[in-house]
């Protein structure tokens, strides 16, 4: 039975992805896994760390940025650097904010 994921956090289009039986929905660089997929080990051990950008992003995407060694965050436009931030009252650890880069 085919499932639907929905994108909450914007109007974008589209606001939902539906993933059938035994396929991998590849809409987004984010692989959803359609029930009884046969090569369902292979496409979860997969992540975003490459020279190259993912091409089909969404906000909030988090991609390592393996020629720079950078930890970048998609803004719904760009790929942004991330860095950690920290103020005078305390340490925000994992606190990961974008800068202009």
């Amino acid at each position: 039975m085919a499932y639907t994921v929905n994108k909450t956090n914007n109007s974008a289009s589209p606001n939902q992805y539906t993933v059938q039986d035994g396929v991998v929905n590849s809409q987004t660089d984010l692989s959803f896994i359609g029930k009884g997929y046969a090569g369902y080990g292979e496409s979860i051990a997969e992540n975003f760390s490459n020279s190259s950008a993912p091409s089909k992003p969404i906000a909030g995407q988090l991609w390592w940025d393996s020629t720079n060694g950078k930890l970048k965050v998609y803004n719904g436009t760009a790929f942004q650097t991330a860095q950690h931030q920290q103020n005078q009252y305390k340490d925000n650890c994992g606190g990961i904010v974008p800068t202009q880069n």
